[in-house]
């Protein structure tokens, strides 16, 4: 062990590793670019208003079954018990109170106008074949004779 100790020394003692220049750093190149309808703002806005609503209310109930879980109401005398309830109402209050929020922002996206689907240029730019005014049976029809 102690002839390892000398070696040791020396690596240690060795000149330090010359800094190496940082790396040159190339802009992002862009692959693409997203073109948004003006419908798309408000739908943004009224899903995000609903989804912060229910994350909310995933919260508050995680609390208010820790709270119920932790709580011993029967060790409690009338004056705790008392306030114990009013918070428990007060933390119900407020998941009630989000769930109407988040239903309001899910029905104000109901009645918004549906985008017009977008038509293939291709499809268009073929002339349409034409039909006869006469339903088709099904059946061939007989050569004319001559």
């Amino acid at each position: 062990m102690l002839s390892l100790l000398p070696f040791l020394i020396v690596l240690a003692a060795g000149p330090a590793p010359a800094p190496t220049e940082a790396p040159h750093v190339t802009p992002l190149t862009e692959i693409g670019r997203v073109r948004s309808t003006p419908i798309c703002t408000p739908i943004v806005v009224h899903a995000n208003g609903a989804i912060t609503s229910a994350l909310d209310n995933d919260r508050s109930l995680a609390i208010l079954t820790t709270n119920l879980r932790a709580m011993d109401f029967d060790r409690l005398n009338s004056m705790q018990l008392h306030r114990t309830i009013e918070d428990l109402m007060k933390q119900a209050g407020t998941i009630r109170q989000n769930g109407k929020l988040a239903d309001n922002e899910i029905k104000q996206l109901r009645p918004m106008p549906q985008p017009r689907p977008i038509r293939n240029a291709r499809r268009n730019s073929r002339p349409s074949p034409t039909r006869s005014a006469a339903p088709s049976t099904g059946r061939r029809k007989p050569p004319p004779s001559s």
